[in-house]
């Protein structure tokens, strides 16, 4: 009996975490691959977000691309609570670094770290990445 309540409560708790704590970025599909769209999706309203949910713009800054076609900084639109973009994946792409940025305000997973959009084939990473 005591392990049912144990098992029932990490199983509460697993679907809370997944309904209440929902991460600020997205990569949407979590394993991207080439020529096929992906879509960047930052949620201001997440605890851990530093931009503001009423910042006027933000941008994708990468520090780290060999998606050659695309400007080293891309804007995101407003849709709803979320701000995103989406692009297609270049048909060579590997692995890509990128922070986000409103004005002189930056989202990253940490201080000295940077958000990573790594490509998968066949549901694993291309090589080299």
């Amino acid at each position: 009996m005591r392990i049912k309540i144990i098992a029932f409560s990490l199983v509460c708790f697993c679907i809370a975490g997944h309904l209440f704590g929902q991460d600020k970025l997205m990569v949407i599909p979590s394993q991207p691959e080439r020529s096929k769209k992906v879509t960047i999706r930052y949620d201001p309203t997440s605890k851990d977000a530093t931009i503001p949910a009423d910042a006027k713009n933000v941008d994708i800054v990468f520090t780290y691309s060999n998606m050659y076609e695309y400007a080293w900084r891309m804007p995101l639109e407003k849709r709803g609570k979320f701000w995103e973009t989406s692009f297609v994946v270049p048909y060579y792409a590997t692995y890509a670094t990128f922070y986000l940025q409103s004005g002189e305000i930056k989202d990253q997973p940490a201080k000295n770290k940077h958000y990573e959009l790594a490509v998968y084939e066949n549901n694993k990473r291309i090589q080299n990445s």
